[in-house]
């Protein structure tokens, strides 16, 4: 437990981000809530199709990711149109669900670090009214793909000079960037984000926890999530194994079935009183980040359901231990 304490207590400690942090952390009073990103729950990525899946796995709130434009394309509930993200506010709010975070395409994978920085900054500002709308204060956003030719050395200022402007849009704005540990500098390791977080130095920069990207960067995810637990204000579910090391070779599983060691993070989480959300991210019959989705709508649906119903087990299995854990301790 000593080098467990140590391990989570490390990393930067300016004492007024901490104190903001502190107050800042749960502040949507959710608690340690389930939630998802039911956008892989609809082949079209229709509204009421993802909220009709949450709807019947009983659960509350939804992360927004995907959703249908006036096109008829589904795009990043973000890039949407004012009218189609109409259809989808009526709709959330017509269903009585809680949005938990806003699963942008801000500074992700697919932008690299040389990139204009104009896309990101006008998403962020589309962002933040609809976010208000909706009453949600957080949005996940990466952080960028480093060109192959680039240093480590060389990127870092790069990302610290181009994330203080989203975070300076952020505090503006009073809404929270979440960066989460997928491809980009952030995601290297956990010794980056804790730099990230530190460069930042702000209550509206905090990171997000994806347990399956841990995987195809031949990480350990329990011990990413120690190190950086202090600043994870939100949990990505995803569960994979990898057969090679190559890039988007990872076989998604339900959680708890791979590599990612779902049942030890979720005891992690509830040993150091984690009250963020828990956003299952299936992967399994849809594969946002590949262009893949899911042969038909029945498919994904399915899909969506059964991954949801598996998890709630689990995480009711895992909590049963933890309390019988904790009991033996009194």
């Amino acid at each position: 437990m000593r080098a467990l304490m140590t391990i989570h207590e490390s990393g930067p400690k300016t004492g007024q981000f901490i104190r903001k942090l502190v107050q800042l952390r749960g502040s949507q009073g959710t608690g340690m809530c389930l939630t998802g990103m039911p956008d892989e729950a609809t082949k079209g990525k229709d509204i009421h199709g993802q909220i009709e899946a949450h709807q019947v796995l009983g659960l509350r709130h939804m992360d927004l990711r995907m959703a249908v434009d006036s096109d008829g394309k589904p795009k990043n509930v973000v890039a949407i149109d004012d009218a189609a993200f109409g259809k989808v506010e009526r709709a959330v709010n017509e269903a009585d669900l809680v949005v938990s975070c806003f699963e942008s395409s801000i500074a992700n994978w697919t932008r690299n670090l040389t990139d204009p920085l104009g896309v990101d900054i006008d998403e962020l500002q589309r962002a933040i009214p609809r976010m208000k709308a909706l009453g949600t204060e957080w949005i996940r956003v990466m952080s960028w793909k480093t060109p192959a030719d680039m240093q480590q050395n060389e990127a870092a200022p790069l990302v610290f000079s181009r994330m203080r402007n989203l975070v300076d849009i952020a505090e503006k704005g009073g809404v929270v960037l979440l960066q989460e540990n997928c491809t980009g500098f952030g995601g290297r390791s956990a010794e980056n984000a804790l730099r990230l977080v530190e460069q930042m130095d702000s209550p509206n920069f905090g990171l997000i926890f994806d347990s399956g990207n841990c995987i195809p960067h031949l990480q350990d995810p329990v011990q990413f999530l120690l190190e950086t637990m202090m600043y994870t204000r939100f949990v990505h579910i995803k569960d994979c194994y990898a057969t090679v090391y190559q890039p988007d070779t990872e076989i998604y599983t339900l959680a708890g079935q791979g590599s990612a060691k779902i049942r030890e993070i979720l005891f992690q989480l509830m040993l150091r009183g984690y009250n963020g959300g828990l956003s299952m991210e299936p992967h399994v019959a849809d594969k946002i980040h590949l262009g893949i989705v899911a042969k038909t709508e029945k498919a994904a649906y399915d899909s969506y359901v059964d991954y949801g119903r598996a998890f709630k087990s689990l995480l009711a299995e895992v909590t049963a231990d933890y309390e019988g854990f904790i009991a033996q301790k009194k």
